[in-house]
Protein backbone atom coordinates (compact mmCIF):
# COMPACT_ATOMS: atom_id res chain seq x y z
CA UNK A 1 0.00 0.00 0.00
CA UNK A 2 1.47 3.78 -1.20
CA UNK A 3 1.65 6.18 1.60
CA UNK A 4 -1.17 8.00 -0.23
CA UNK A 5 -3.93 5.21 0.06
CA UNK A 6 -2.55 4.67 3.87
CA UNK A 7 -3.44 8.62 4.31
CA UNK A 8 -6.93 8.03 2.01
CA UNK A 9 -7.87 5.08 4.20
CA UNK A 10 -7.11 6.51 7.62
CA UNK A 11 -9.23 10.09 6.23
CA UNK A 12 -12.39 8.22 5.18
CA UNK A 13 -12.45 6.33 8.66
CA UNK A 14 -11.80 10.09 10.53
CA UNK A 15 -14.79 12.03 8.38
CA UNK A 16 -17.37 11.10 10.57
CA UNK A 17 -16.17 13.26 13.63
CA UNK A 18 -17.97 10.65 15.78
CA UNK A 19 -14.91 8.33 14.46
CA UNK A 20 -11.93 10.48 15.69
CA UNK A 21 -10.81 10.71 19.63
CA UNK A 22 -8.10 12.62 21.09
CA UNK A 23 -6.19 11.70 23.92
CA UNK A 24 -6.31 8.11 23.03
CA UNK A 25 -5.02 5.78 20.38
CA UNK A 26 -8.76 4.23 20.05
CA UNK A 27 -11.98 3.98 22.00
CA UNK A 28 -14.85 1.46 22.48
CA UNK A 29 -18.24 3.11 22.55
CA UNK A 30 -18.47 4.40 25.88
CA UNK A 31 -15.02 6.29 24.99
CA UNK A 32 -13.11 4.14 26.97
CA UNK A 33 -9.60 3.65 25.51
CA UNK A 34 -8.96 0.35 23.54
CA UNK A 35 -6.82 -1.56 21.00
CA UNK A 36 -6.51 0.55 18.18
CA UNK A 37 -6.75 -2.86 15.95
CA UNK A 38 -9.35 -4.23 17.78
CA UNK A 39 -12.26 -4.08 15.45
CA UNK A 40 -14.83 -5.86 17.96
CA UNK A 41 -14.43 -2.79 20.24
CA UNK A 42 -12.62 -0.11 18.47
CA UNK A 43 -15.44 3.08 16.97
CA UNK A 44 -12.70 5.42 17.20
CA UNK A 45 -9.26 6.50 16.99
CA UNK A 46 -6.86 9.82 16.95
CA UNK A 47 -4.85 10.94 13.76
CA UNK A 48 -2.35 7.72 14.41
CA UNK A 49 -4.82 5.38 15.13
CA UNK A 50 -6.78 5.28 12.24
CA UNK A 51 -3.42 4.71 10.39
CA UNK A 52 -3.25 1.08 12.06
CA UNK A 53 -6.52 0.00 11.62
CA UNK A 54 -6.44 -1.80 8.48
CA UNK A 55 -3.36 -3.82 9.26
CA UNK A 56 -1.48 -3.34 6.41
CA UNK A 57 2.29 -2.44 7.21
CA UNK A 58 3.82 -0.92 3.67
CA UNK A 59 3.96 2.49 3.31
CA UNK A 60 2.88 2.83 6.65
CA UNK A 61 6.28 5.09 7.83
CA UNK A 62 6.47 6.70 5.18
CA UNK A 63 2.54 8.28 5.71
CA UNK A 64 3.52 9.01 9.26
CA UNK A 65 6.57 11.23 7.83
CA UNK A 66 3.93 13.05 5.59
CA UNK A 67 1.74 13.51 8.63
CA UNK A 68 4.71 15.01 10.00
CA UNK A 69 5.05 17.51 7.26
CA UNK A 70 2.08 18.38 7.16
CA UNK A 71 1.68 20.18 10.38
CA UNK A 72 1.60 23.53 10.77
CA UNK A 73 5.26 24.91 11.27
CA UNK A 74 4.41 27.50 13.54
CA UNK A 75 2.09 24.92 15.69
CA UNK A 76 4.40 22.47 17.39
CA UNK A 77 7.44 20.38 16.24
CA UNK A 78 6.51 18.47 13.47
CA UNK A 79 7.73 15.37 15.00
CA UNK A 80 4.67 15.96 17.53
CA UNK A 81 2.03 14.06 15.91
CA UNK A 82 0.13 12.83 19.23
CA UNK A 83 0.31 16.26 20.48
CA UNK A 84 -1.14 18.12 17.31
CA UNK A 85 -3.97 15.64 16.76
CA UNK A 86 -4.44 15.70 20.91
CA UNK A 87 -3.69 19.41 21.80
CA UNK A 88 -3.81 21.65 18.52
CA UNK A 89 -6.69 20.54 15.78
CA UNK A 90 -10.09 20.46 15.95
CA UNK A 91 -11.98 18.14 13.38
CA UNK A 92 -12.33 20.36 10.88
CA UNK A 93 -8.34 21.30 11.25
CA UNK A 94 -7.77 17.20 11.25
CA UNK A 95 -9.00 17.06 7.75
CA UNK A 96 -6.93 19.43 6.14
CA UNK A 97 -3.92 17.87 7.83
CA UNK A 98 -4.88 14.73 6.19
CA UNK A 99 -5.67 16.48 2.29
CA UNK A 100 -2.02 18.21 2.86
CA UNK A 101 -0.53 15.15 4.06
CA UNK A 102 -2.19 13.11 0.78
CA UNK A 103 -1.25 16.04 -1.73
CA UNK A 104 2.76 15.64 -0.45
CA UNK A 105 2.48 11.92 -0.29
CA UNK A 106 1.05 11.76 -4.40
CA UNK A 107 3.05 14.80 -6.28
CA UNK A 108 4.89 13.79 -8.23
Amino acid sequence: MTPGEHLRKARAILEDPTRWTQGSFARDKEGIPTSMTDPETAVSWCAMGAMYVDGEIYGRLQAFRFLSDAIPVATVPRSDLTRYNDMLTDHKDLLAWFDRAIALAEAP
